[in-house]
């Protein structure tokens, strides 16, 4: 026996302090993230315009993978002489501040210097990844990251990012969207998370509720669609348009720890005419220790919001509610 405890219940004891410790440096961090917010270099309030010929590499889902691709995607936008970053959607695993905070942290740690433009994906958006509060997750990634919609110059090409992360387009994107493009005289790239037509479908058919947007697509073709979402990458040309799915950008999906030893990104080089070339790179996943650290703290942050967790969180919880006080 020890300070009047039998072994059993001393070894409890510890075990239930440690454990508790941890979960209050799940919360500690988790709060840390939640101030640090997006990239420093994301650029959706303040959209560059870029002189061309430029480079502009566009970055797939990332979610739980960024731990080992932030790194990476920065090495290869240095060694492009990339002007841009382009991510459409998907880039946290869940739409809750600290989950965009590590996010923030592994582009920071990686020294991203080039304006970042996101559009937002489903799992940017969703706190838990199903639609249960959508206008809270909108208005906090207008909060931490900047507008949902936005457009930017490489020359004479205009790129334009819409919202359609999650259920229909709403109307007043719409009408945005074909104000914007209606206005611009010059060629023109779309950037959203959800593919535009079933890529996956033979023909390629429009998806539904997609009516206002293949009828802009038919009467002022982009030269390029790039989306994301989909389990996997695909190509192909309708009605005079290129759509790419850009999805295979280090997600790890299913909740798996261990990855794929790659993942790809998309390197768009834009000539000063506006033409765009594509091609597709495969890089190599790097682990960043500090970045996982960072997601296996707000883990236990949020597994500290429900039972079992909740048990060994409530300590901190309470000593935190007692210091504000």
């Amino acid at each position: 026996m020890l300070l009047g405890l039998p072994e059993p219940a001393l070894v409890a004891v510890v075990a239930y302090g440690v454990t508790a410790l941890l979960f209050a440096a799940g919360q500690w961090r988790a709060a840390v993230l939640a101030r640090r917010g997006a990239p420093r270099a994301t650029a959706n309030r303040e959209p560059p315009s870029v002189a061309a010929p430029a480079r502009v590499v566009f970055l797939g889902d990332v979610q739980r993978g960024v731990r080992e691709v932030a790194g990476p995607v920065v090495d290869v936008v240095r060694a492009e002489g990339a002007s841009l970053l382009v991510s459409g959607g998907d880039l946290a695993s869940h739409g809750e501040a600290p989950y965009h905070g590590i996010v923030g942290a592994a582009f920071d740690r990686a020294g991203l210097a080039v304006p970042f433009l996101v559009v937002p994906g489903n799992h940017d958006l969703e706190p838990s990844g199903r639609d249960t509060d959508l206008a809270a997750g909108r208005a906090l990634f207008e909060r931490v990251v900047g507008p949902r919609r936005w457009t930017a110059h490489v020359g004479r090409l205009l790129l334009v990012g819409t919202d359609d992360a999650v259920g229909a387009v709403e109307d007043a994107e719409l009408d945005w969207l074909e104000r914007v493009v209606g206005a611009h005289d010059g060629p023109w790239v779309h950037v959203a998370h959800r593919p535009p037509r079933r890529m996956l479908e033979p023909g390629t058919p429009w998806g539904s509720g997609r009516e206002r947007l293949a009828a802009l697509f038919a009467a002022k073709p982009p030269v390029l669609a790039v989306s994301g979402h989909l389990e996997r990458d695909a190509e192909a040309v309708a009605d005079g348009v290129r759509f790419v799915v850009n999805a295979e950008g280090g997600d790890v999906s299913g909740g798996r720890w261990r990855a794929p030893p790659g993942f790809r990104v998309l390197v768009a080089d834009v000539s000063a005419e506006g033409a765009v070339t594509l091609r597709r790179l495969d890089l190599r996943r790097r682990l960043s220790l500090a970045t996982a650290l960072d997601q296996l703290l707000v883990r236990l942050w949020a597994d500290g919001r429900r039972f079992p967790g909740l048990l060994f969180a409530a300590p901190a919880r309470a000593l935190a509610a007692l210091l504000r006080r």
